[in-house]
Order: structure tokens, then sequence, then C-alpha cells
């Protein structure tokens, strides 16, 4: 973790999560070279019965673990990783939207929200498709009010990513205090 993940990985936290959750439990107590593939296999099984991308997931910090292990010298270099091999759960990409049918119901739950500031960003994220913490780090200095255009700093790629905002978009912010 100090090494390499929290170095250079947004999701640090996650993995730890992971790790706790999961791979200790599993493999408490032996040493990288004792861990078996027959044991991976049924710890990736076990999770996938009820949480199948999180057994995803830890399949591949495992795999990333032992990588690391062999370019540390805690695993042999010569050796073929228990990880090698094991398939994961098939995965599908979604995409989520708001249908047109439930745009009265959720437009009557925003309008439910006693804090302004909590309608005006579950309108923002309707408007601009921005992720959670995209629009929740967003500051003041980020938006162009001339190009009507926010621009997003902290992002999955770490590089600057502009989105263009609607007039309804601009009256929302506006409405808001500095």
């Amino acid at each position: 973790m100090q090494n390499h993940s929290r170095p250079r990985k947004k999701t640090w936290k996650a993995d730890e999560r992971r790790i706790r959750l999961y791979l200790l439990p599993a493999f408490k107590g032996q040493k990288v070279d004792e861990i078996k593939r027959t044991a991976i296999i049924a710890m990736h099984a076990q999770i996938g019965t009820t949480k199948p991308i999180v057994a995803n997931r830890t399949l591949e910090q495992l795999v990333t673990m032992f990588k690391m292990a062999q370019l540390w010298g805690h695993f042999p270099e010569d050796r073929i990783p228990p990880t090698a091999g094991v398939k994961g759960f098939p995965e599908r990409s979604r995409d989520v939207f708001v249908h047109k049918s439930d745009m009265s119901r959720l437009s009557d739950s925003i309008a439910k929200c006693r804090a302004k500031h909590f309608r005006v960003l579950f309108w923002l994220y309707l408007l601009t498709a921005l992720r959670r913490n995209e629009l929740l780090f967003a500051k003041w200095s980020d938006l162009d009010v001339d190009r009507w255009e926010l621009r997003i700093t902290e992002n999955k790629s770490d590089r600057p990513h502009y989105v263009p905002l609607t007039a309804e978009a601009m009256a929302l912010l506006d409405s808001l205090p500095r």
C-alpha cells in the first residue's frame, strides 16, 4: 500500500478495504509464496456469489500485488504467480439514464429537498452528466461565465475536461451564493 497504491492511485482506500475484507481473511498467516491458485479461485468464487464485480476488482488487485511482490523480490521471478489463468466473472458496461417516464417523479423528489444547494446539485448532475466528485470538487474559479463552460480538473484522467453548460445550468449556478 505504501509503495504502490497510495502514491499512485486515487482509489487506494478501496484497495485497503478489499485487503481488509477479503484478502486478509482468505490468506492470513500465509507467506506470499505459499498462496495456491485453488485458494485464489475459491476466494474469487465465494465473493462472486453475491458481488461479482467486487470479486473481479479483488482478483485484479491480487494480480498487481503478485507483480509487485516479484518486482520487489518477495516472490520468485521465475515462478508463475498463482493468479495466472484465473478468470474473472463476465462484466457488461451499462448505460445509466433517466427515462422520460421517471422524470416527473424525480423532479418532484428534487423539489421536496429542503436545502437549496442540494436541489441545485441534483439538477446540475442531470443537466451535465458529471460524476459525483467532479461536480462536488468544482470551484467557482472553474466556471467561465462568458463561454458557459465548467472546467473540471478533479477527474479520473487527471486532465482538465471542459463541460458546456446550458442556459438552465447557468441559471442554477447564478442562483447560488458565491
